[in-house]
This record gives structure tokens, sequence and C-alpha cells, in this order.
């Protein structure tokens, strides 16, 4: 330090010697000075990337950890190489002959630069947080979304940030500058009104498990129908199956009604809703002509036929729709409820249709949760057993499925992890779901004709496949109506001729 008290004092000697006017070497001096500390700050910078930096990177990347990988990717502490020659020209400073004037000012300018340094820092740090969080929350399938919370907190410390900036400027204490704010509330709450009701909602929306990114959502009010792409502090972004992109406030998600179509992914099917508007007139009772004309379509109706007397078409072709959909339904590998009467009391248990095969499968451990009980073996403590065989059994709508675990290796971001997914085992391919709830229902007569509703489950979540499935299904229904002598209804159009 005394050697560059000395250095600077001789160059402030040679300019006064030199014979220029004392004002011209004042100037000539304090110039010399700022160059030479910029040229101290650009070579400690360079030493620090060079060295302490690339020591730090070096460490992380050698880690075991996987996450803090990003740190590096995302440049996370570039910036601190600007810290440390901040950090000596402010205080070296002081040691350098110069005015009170000056050495205020640059360390004044020294100080907020070290102040915007550590924003950047932690901005970024912010947002790698939440990079971080989203890959473990894929992994082990999180539904808790936590960048509303990040921005919020960015938005902190940029306000923190700018008032020790103003405090320095103003040389005040950042408490008289806060203050000095309180009285400018309404100001900042008008400015800040959507930043402050998009965090409340992203609070509600996280904690009540309302919306993720990759839900398939409608919205008509915001003409939004597609997948979410980004939720974040003021917006959330959807793509719609045109591609299109539909940006919306967040605070509306939770100020208007929005359908979340997500659960069809997780249960694997689609509902499928439709209407068929048959004319009333041509309801009759099965006679052996309907008979012979739906022959050809192979079902069994004579239990319908047994079971009403006075049967009519439209019930024959209500029964054909469940014998077709039932037909053609998905059959899972699966354990169904049964009810048994065991001392005048009424219950109901998990039947093993093989005991020897399922024994044979998962190992004599299984034989703690089996018993025998009105001559079949069933499960009798269902909630143990599926502890100790989660990764074999999941418990859906009151079925129990056989399920094969799958690992999975993906790469994010840069980052590769594991993810495991369960999938029912499967006996028979089929295009519908019988497991979830099936419907065919009359419903009330209108002017237009009597609704038939047509109410069940298609085999899959994937919006192609679904539409592929539920026209066949129409197209075929819509055919084979004539044979039951039953007509669809169409209202007649009247033409008007110049007479």
């Amino acid at each position: 330090m005394n050697e560059l008290f000395n250095l600077t004092d001789k160059l402030y000697r040679f300019f006064m010697s030199s014979g220029l006017g004392i004002d011209t070497a004042v100037l000539l001096y304090n110039m010399s000075i700022f160059a030479i500390l910029l040229l101290f700050w650009l070579i400690t910078n360079i030493v620090t990337k060079k060295v302490i930096i690339a020591v730090v990177k070096k460490a992380i990347v050698n880690s075991r950890s996987e996450y803090d990988d990003i740190l590096v990717n995302r440049n996370v502490f570039q910036p601190l190489s600007h810290m440390v020659p901040a950090l000596i020209i402010y205080y070296i400073v002081p040691e350098i002959s110069l005015s009170e004037k000056y050495i205020g000012f640059l360390q004044n300018l020294t100080y907020i630069y070290i102040i915007i340094t550590i924003l950047v820092v932690v901005m970024r740090l912010l947002s790698v947080s939440n990079e971080i969080y989203e890959l473990i929350a894929h992994k082990k399938q999180l539904n808790t979304n936590i960048k509303g919370y990040i921005q919020g907190i960015k938005i902190v410390a940029v306000i923190f940030a700018i008032v020790l900036i103003i405090s320095v400027l103003l040389n005040k204490e950042p408490g008289s500058i806060l203050a000095g704010l309180g009285a400018l509330t309404a100001v900042i709450l008008l400015v800040f009104k959507d930043s402050l009701l998009g965090f409340v909602a992203s609070i509600q929306l996280s904690s009540l498990n309302m919306l993720r990114v990759g839900d398939h959502i409608t919205m008509p009010a915001r003409q939004a129908d597609g997948v979410v792409l980004d939720i974040s502090l003021n917006t959330i972004k959807v793509q719609n199956f045109d591609n299109t992109i539909s940006t919306i406030p967040t605070y509306a998600m939770v100020q208007e009604s929005f359908t979340n179509h997500s659960n069809t992914i997780l249960t694997g099917a689609k509902r499928i809703k439709r209407n068929i508007t048959f004319d009333v007139n041509s309801f009759k009772p099965v006679n052996q002509s309907i008979l012979q004309a739906v022959d050809f379509l192979q079902f069994n109706y004579n239990l319908y036929l047994e079971n009403n007397p006075n049967a009519s078409n439209i019930g024959l072709f209500i029964t054909y729709v469940e014998h077709y959909i039932s037909s053609r339904s998905i059959k899972y590998k699966k354990l169904v409820k049964q009810k048994f009467t065991i001392n005048n009391v009424e219950t109901e248990y998990y039947v093993i249709e093989n005991i020897e095969s399922f024994i044979e499968k998962f190992g004599s451990d299984v034989n703690e949760f089996v018993t025998f009980e009105n001559g079949l073996w069933v499960l009798s403590d269902v909630d143990k057993f599926l502890l100790r065989f989660s990764d074999y059994f999941q418990l859906r709508s009151d079925i129990l499925y056989f399920v094969h675990k799958t690992t999975h290796k993906k790469i994010s971001k840069g980052v590769e992890y594991i993810t495991e997914k369960y999938d029912r085992l499967i006996e028979q391919n089929g295009d519908f779901d019988t497991d979830l709830t099936m419907v065919i229902r009359i419903q009330e007569p209108t002017e237009s004709g009597v609704p038939l509703q047509i109410y069940t489950f298609a085999s899959t979540p994937e919006w192609v496949a679904f539409e592929k499935i539920q026209t066949n299904l129409f197209n075929h229904l819509l055919a084979v109506i004539p044979h039951f002598g039953l007509k669809v209804f169409q209202r007649p159009t009247v033409l008007y001729a110049d007479v």
C-alpha cells in the first residue's frame, strides 16, 4: 500500500513540476489516476476469472451432485470476478493523493457497482434455484410451481438494491429512504397491482394444486384451449392446439373459471359424452322382422327380451350399444372387490382367482395378507399389502390393478435424471375403458326429438386417437340405426318456390 502511495505521490510531483498550470497539472494527474485504476481493474478482473472462478467451476464440475452443474452452465459465478477489483479499488482510493471530492465520488461509484454485481448474482442464483427445483419436481412428480415465488423475491431484491443505490447517491440512510417510500404506498400498490394479485394467485394455484406446467386446460373466456407452457408471476402461457399462444393474467386463473383436463392423463382415459336424437315416431315394440334385421350384428339380445316382456326397438338398440362398447373395451389385469357376509356382517374383499400363481409370482410374503373366506382366496389387509408391494399394484377407482414399473433416463437443461413410471398390465387391448363409468340413457324428450346420451370413456387421453375412437363409434351406430327400425331426428326443411 505504501508503494502505491509513493507511486501516486511521484506522479503528482511530476505533473506539478512539468511547468504546466496548476489546473492543467491536477486535471492530467486525475486522468492518469483514473486510467491506472481502470487498468488495475481490468488486470485483477482477468486474474480473478482465470484463477478463482476457474477453481470454483472445476470444483463444481467434479462434484457428485448433478444439479450444481447448472450453476456453471448459467454462469452464476461469472459476475463475482468483478467483486475483487471493485473491493480493492474501494479500499485503496483513500490512500491515493486525490481531493476528498474525487475520493468520495470513486468510492460511491465503486459501492454502486458492488451492489449491482451482488444483485446480478442473486438474480442468477434465484433463476438457477427455480431450474433445479423444476428438475427435482419433474423427477419426483411434485405438483408445486415456485416460479411465481421466485419472481416475487426478485422484485423485492431489485427494490432493495434500488433503495441502497439511492441512499448512496443522496448520502442518506436506507431506513430514511424506506420511510419516504411509505408516503408513496398508494402509488406503489397501483404500479405493482398485477404483480401482487399474481403473487397471491400463484400461492393459491400451487397450494390447491389447481394448475401446473403441461396441463391441458380450456378457458373459453380467454379463448384458450391447449397445454400450459409457463406459469410466471404475472402471466400464464398456453399453447393452443392450433399452435397459437394465449397469454392469460395469473390472477385470472383464480377469479375466472377454467377446466383442467390433466386428470385424463392420470386415468389414461378421456370421456365421450354425445347425444343421438331420435324421431319419437320411430319407437315401436320389438317384432320378428327387427330381430331378423339385427341378426348380422351378432349380439345376445335374449336376456334383454326375457327381462323386458314389452321390449322396444330403442331398448334393443341401447342393449346393442352396451354390447358394442363392452366387447371393444380394454381389459386390464386386476383384482376386483366382491361382497361377503361373514357372521351376519357384510364386508368387501379383493378376490384372488389363482392363488398358486399369485404366490409363485410375488413370493411367500403375500401369505400374511391372504385369507380364505367363503371358498375364495382374498386379500385381508389391502393398505399394508400396498405398502409392501407398491411396485406391483396400484389402487384406482376402488380397483386393484397389476402394474409394471419402468425407469427412464432423461436429460433436461444439461442434467441427466431418472424417472419412474407405472403402467397397468393389459390383458386385451381395446378402444374403451369400461372400468370407468358407462351409461347409455334416454333423456327428456324435446321438440327436436328424443336424445339418447352415450356416456363412456375412450381408453386413451391422446387427442387424435380419442377423436378417431369417438368418430368410429358414432359412424358405426348411425349406420346400424335403420336396422332397428329407428330414425334419427332431422328438422324438416321447408322449400319455398315462386308461384
